[in-house]
């Protein structure tokens, strides 16, 4: 069969990779066996490209890839950004604030083009949200840089409802949001 009018965007986490964050080799092979005929595959994901570069090795990507839940367009094979859609720092800022001082447990990183910065106090780091988000550095948020391509915040699944509710009633329609997983806001 012919691929060369087909193309696949997978997301990474729960799709091509299940519990462990590897690509199995059946996926590699069907991966393979798809772009050799012709089709295009890349990914589409909520991790960086840093992040997702060591568990793609040897995956058959051969498009730019999406990242920063779509902020983003990487390309692996040209080694740069294509296109980022950035959120407006001074929008966010006092919402983090606001977070960091009425959920002193919740891990709040930053994101940017060149790293993740670990925002919240270091001392109260979750140490598998942290293993799950490397490679990063801790950093106040003034030290962040100006273009933040997403903020992630990890919380009690009993904080999400209302971290929302103060995320749409501080920064209002100054960004996007979504709550990726249960304890995961956006």
């Amino acid at each position: 069969m012919d691929y060369d009018r087909c193309i696949i965007y997978s997301d990474l986490d729960g799709t091509l990779f299940g519990r462990v964050p590897s690509v199995s080799e059946g996926n590699r092979a069907a991966i393979a066996a798809f772009t050799e005929r012709g089709g295009v595959f890349s990914v589409c994901t909520g991790r960086t490209p840093a992040n997702a570069r060591p568990y793609l090795e040897g995956v058959g990507i051969n498009a730019p890839g999406i990242f920063f839940n779509g902020a983003a367009c990487y390309d692996y094979a040209g080694g740069g950004y294509l296109r980022t859609r950035s959120v407006e720092r001074s929008v966010v800022t006092p919402f983090l604030r606001s977070v960091m001082s009425e959920f002193p447990r919740a891990n709040i990183q930053v994101y940017t083009r060149d790293a993740i910065h670990f925002v919240s106090d270091p001392d109260r780091a979750d140490g598998e949200f942290v293993r799950q988000h490397r490679p990063f550095v801790f950093s106040r948020i003034e030290d962040t840089g100006d273009e933040w391509l997403k903020v992630l915040i990890c919380d009690d699944e009993g904080n999400m409802g209302r971290l929302e509710n103060d995320a749409r009633e501080i920064i209002g329609d100054g960004a996007s949001f979504v709550a990726s997983s249960p304890v995961y806001f956006e």
